[in-house]
């Protein structure tokens, strides 16, 4: 119903809320506060995903640097590179290692070291199984394992077997001339022994074994190949997987990756190797002498305990410690490894001299 007579009342113009006016805000200030508070939700969400991806990272980083992991990934990369891709980069090595340290004949020595070295290499020859199994460890397990795992995703990925590197390497044992004491295990089967380190510690038949014995697990088992892809590990998987020559053949990962190693060659006669690596190493030579025919795998500790009595004596000559670090933890390894022999066994090896 509509009332003529009656007006409405217009609000006078002071009446109209302005900035002034205490309600003039109260909505504004209420959605500010809510979006303050939203944002400030957003900002603890966003730091806590930050805090869980750096928590992550660290994890991974424990994980990686703390754990054998990196060892077993970068065991099962090398195991893809093919025995001619080794035989040649250690040939590029060779030369790169023989611009410093010149290959000699020397009357006594060198004729022993070739022949010690070859005496070595049939007994690893004919117990290759034996050898791999013991001197390979949990690695060796763990590597069988992913390898198996592997070759479940992809079938058409290739490998290279320990006993397919015992027969294809070109084994090759040498004295050079250099003025300090080491050996060196170069890929592809080429041991390195210097003068220095003969004249300086005069090893019995057994220790000069025990020596090669080690450079050969050193080498079968691609220590200094896995030390350079672990510390460049993803710079060369992802150049392994995008690798391009040019030419009419396409490489596999493992063939790509042996080239690529190439590039680094000159580091292979200087690499450091780890804990693992010389309890490796060291199990590799004293299978081998336990297997052979003539040689007392205790000679391996005595050529050892040798060493770490010259340390501090000649420290200026004694290189092999910083490639090949002998701690009392490895003496007392391989004290232990006689420790674990039955009495007929040890009773057989103590006729041989160490």
């Amino acid at each position: 119903m509509e009332y003529p007579n009656v007006r409405r009342r217009q609000r006078p113009p002071s009446e109209y809320p302005t900035s002034e006016s205490p309600h003039f805000h109260q909505g504004k200030k209420k959605d500010s506060s809510e979006s303050k508070k939203g944002r400030r939700k957003r900002d603890q969400s966003t730091i806590k995903q930050q805090i869980l991806v750096l928590l992550g990272s660290l994890s991974g980083l424990g994980v990686w640097y703390l754990t054998p992991v990196a060892s077993w990934i970068t065991t099962v990369l090398v195991q893809q590179i093919p025995v001619d891709a080794d035989v040649i980069l250690g040939r590029a090595a060779l030369a790169e290692f023989e611009s410093e340290y010149k290959a000699i004949y020397h009357p006594h020595w060198s004729p022993l070291v070739e022949q010690v070295g070859r005496e070595l290499i049939s007994t690893l020859e004919r117990t290759s199984s034996d050898v791999l199994e013991q001197a390979g460890g949990e690695h060796h397990a763990v590597e069988k394992t992913l390898v198996s795992l592997l070759d479940g995703l992809s079938p058409t990925t290739t490998r290279t077997s320990s006993k397919a590197r015992i027969h294809g390497f070109k084994w090759d044992f040498a004295v050079v001339k250099a003025p300090i004491v080491n050996a060196f295990a170069l890929p592809g089967g080429y041991i390195r022994v210097t003068d220095k380190l003969l004249e300086t510690l005069s090893p019995t038949r057994g220790e000069l074994a025990s020596l090669l014995g080690h450079e050969i697990g050193h080498a079968l088992f691609r220590h200094s190949q896995k030390r350079i892809v672990q510390q460049k590990m993803f710079q060369l998987v992802i150049s392994a997987l995008t690798y391009e020559d040019h030419d009419e053949d396409e490489e596999t990962f493992g063939e790509a990756l042996g080239e690529l190693l190439l590039q680094s060659a000159q580091f292979f006669g200087r690499q450091k190797f780890s804990r693992d690596d010389e309890y490796q190493a060291d199990a590799t030579g004293w299978i081998l002498l336990q297997n052979s025919k003539s040689y007392n795998p205790q000679s391996v500790e005595s050529l050892l305990t040798k060493l770490w009595t010259l340390q501090g004596k000649t420290p200026t000559t004694l290189d092999w410690m910083s490639t090949h670090p002998a701690t009392e933890n490895r003496i007392e390894a391989l004290q232990e490894k006689w420790k674990g022999l039955n009495r007929r066994e040890k009773k057989r090896l103590e006729y041989r001299p160490i």
